[in-house]
C-alpha cells in the first residue's frame, strides 16, 4: 500500500505473506498537487512521488514480496469516519 494522507505525510505498507500482518516499510511527506508511483519488478515494490516529473521522483522505499500472486495498490481515505475524501488516479504528465 502506497498512500498519502491529508497532511502529506506518505505511508508505504506491505503485506509480506498470506496470513501476516500489515508492515510499515517508508514514509515521507508531501506537498499536494502529487504524484504517487508503485512499480513492480519481479517481487520487488518501489514507491515513489514526485511533482510534476518523474524523471524527478524520489524513492520512498522498496520491499521484496516472495509470494506467488502479490497484489500491489493505492488506498483513498479520509481517516476521519465523517469525512469523505476524493483523489484522482490518472497518468503521469509526459
Amino acid at each position: 500500500i502506497l498512500d498519502a494522507r491529508p497532511d502529506g505525510s506518505l505511508e508505504f505498507m506491505a503485506r509480506p505473506c498470506t496470513g501476516c500482518a500489515t508492515m510499515f516499510i517508508a514514509g515521507g511527506t508531501i506537498s499536494f498537487p502529487s504524484f504517487l508511483s508503485l512499480t513492480k519488478d519481479g517481487s520487488t515494490y518501489t514507491a515513489r512521488a514526485y511533482q510534476s516529473n518523474p524523471a524527478d521522483a524520489t524513492v520512498i522505499g522498496s520491499v521484496t514480496v516472495p509470494m506467488a500472486q502479490p497484489y500491489g495498490g493505492y488506498a483513498v481515505t479520509s481517516h476521519d469516519p465523517h469525512t469523505i475524501t476524493t483523489a484522482v488516479f490518472d497518468s503521469p504528465p509526459e
